[in-house]
């Protein structure tokens, strides 16, 4: 004898289980087949940098290598592995994937890539990195001070 058997289901119930099983199944093909945010489209020539290779450019970002400070961080001087004097912004620090800090690094990026190419007087940006909280733009060197030093007569 054995066990009693559960009496079925209703064709209700039976309804509601099959409805609520193929919703999960459309959830579930949606989220696989949907496309991927993508970040800003920025030119060719902006590279993505390790956070790594910043820090090891800037010595760990000492203050021996501090440049400047303007209202979204600090510029350090750097070097890169292949001997290229670089500038690093290093934008405040804020909370990892914050959407503060990221709309910001993409601003300045899409502001500064196609001021690049629109205007060949004013430093290049390089490329960028963004590693957690650490959020880092590269622009090239200018030897000879900025702009606001000729302008200001800080020389």
């Amino acid at each position: 004898m054995g066990r009693p058997r559960p009496p079925p289901l209703s064709p209700q119930a039976a309804a509601i289980a099959t409805t609520f099983l193929l919703l999960l199944l459309a959830i579930a093909i949606f989220r696989f087949f949907r496309p991927r945010r993508a970040g800003p489209r920025l030119p060719p020539n902006v590279k993505r940098f390790r956070y790594r290779d910043l820090e090891i450019a800037t010595d760990s970002f000492d203050a021996s290598h501090k440049l400047g400070q303007g209202g979204l961080g600090i510029v350090f001087k750097g070097v890169l592995k292949n001997g290229q004097a670089v500038a690093i912004k290093r934008l405040e620090d804020s909370e990892p994937l914050s959407s503060r800090g990221e709309m910001e690094l993409q601003n300045e990026l899409l502001m500064m890539s196609h001021v690049n190419n629109s205007c060949p007087h004013i430093v290049s940006l390089l490329g960028f990195s963004s590693h957690g909280k650490h959020k880092l733009l590269v622009y090239e060197y200018m030897a000879l001070g900025s702009l606001e030093d000729h302008l200001h007569g800080e020389m």
